[in-house]
């Protein structure tokens, strides 16, 4: 296993994270090009990225942290072919131990789809089980999204 971290992302890492964002995340919220992709990025302040790959150099996971209203986000996506093999929790535990608060909107229904055309499964559970807790009443809707809000404090 491969653990690259960085504060900015090179080109080629770039549209290797935009492949991942777009065939992981429901199509509602996918980026139709690099640069709005790079704007998204743009607008994020003291960006961390964690870029995961597997022995055969394969990336299968990637998740970032950033400030925005003097609080810590984050993102983490991880590659369907990988997903229940350890990565996610090797990545959310490497974000825990970085950091001692994290906030994230996290999808709680089944009901988005992806670009595919499959089933986006609510990521919900890992983070409760990795000690996030629900804010239920903090909820972002809009015509892409429908997420309530999440967060670890240690």
């Amino acid at each position: 296993m491969i653990l690259i971290e960085s504060k900015t992302l090179t080109f080629d890492e770039k549209n290797i994270a935009l492949t991942l964002w777009n065939n992981e995340y429901p199509a509602s919220i996918v980026h139709a090009t690099m640069e709005a992709f790079e704007s998204y990025l743009d607008s994020r302040s003291e960006t961390q990225h964690y870029l995961l790959y597997n022995e055969s150099k394969t990336l299968v996971g990637w998740a970032f942290t950033y400030s925005c209203d003097e609080e810590n986000w984050f993102g983490l996506i991880i590659h369907s072919d990988f997903q229940h093999k350890g990565y996610g929790k090797i990545l959310i535990e490497l974000l825990k131990q970085n950091n001692p608060a994290l906030s994230g909107w996290v999808i709680d229904h089944d009901n988005s789809i992806k670009a595919d055309g499959t089933h986006y499964l609510t990521p919900l559970h890992f983070y409760l089980k990795h000690q996030f807790q629900l804010e239920e009443k903090i909820r972002l809707e809009n015509d892409h999204i429908s997420a309530v809000k999440i967060r670890f404090q240690k």
